[in-house]
């Protein structure tokens, strides 16, 4: 059963660049305000606390009535993509599980042939090098794919129970 979609993703998305005062501040002054709003700061207080106009985080003033419009848009969608990302954390979406399962079992394999010391190039003209053996323990490797396989089939994650 696939998770509930996030109310979010039911209307439409209206990629808009904000060009207000608060936008065109550095992304530090912008966060350090989005974080105040957050906690719920009185306007005054946030002009106060970002200082004297004229320093690189506040290189204007700016006024309660750019807060505020701040607030009623650059704000809100700053509120929508934090609140989507918390929500893609909590549930994460097929693809990203399976790419997340791909990676394990690309490291596992990985570590399967480094600990089988299999050779890199497999042509049968060419002599193993020095410190690889004549024979490649196939059983461990096949043993090592069928498990990965089986949890996958199974949607569990694939726990390597091999010493190494």
């Amino acid at each position: 059963m696939t998770p509930p979609i996030h109310p979010s993703l039911h209307r439409p998305r209206h990629r808009r660049i904000r060009n207000g005062k608060i936008a065109r501040l550095p992304e530090p002054a912008r966060d350090r305000v989005n974080r105040m709003i957050d906690d719920g700061f009185r306007y005054r207080d946030i002009i106060k606390a970002l200082g004297p106009p004229g320093t690189p985080e506040l290189p204007y003033s700016i006024s309660e009535m750019n807060l505020s419009n701040w607030r009623k848009g650059g704000y809100r969608d700053y509120r929508r993509r934090r609140d989507q990302l918390e929500y893609d954390r909590a549930h994460p979406s097929p693809a990203s599980i399976f790419l997340e399962h791909s990676r394990q079992f690309r490291e596992k394999l990985a570590k399967a042939v480094q600990a089988s010391r299999l050779p890199t190039d497999t042509s049968p003209l060419d002599s193993p090098g020095e410190g690889v053996s004549q024979e490649w323990p196939l059983d461990k490797a096949q043993n090592f794919l069928a498990q990965a396989l089986a949890s996958r089939r199974a949607g569990e994650r694939f726990k390597d129970d091999s010493p190494g």
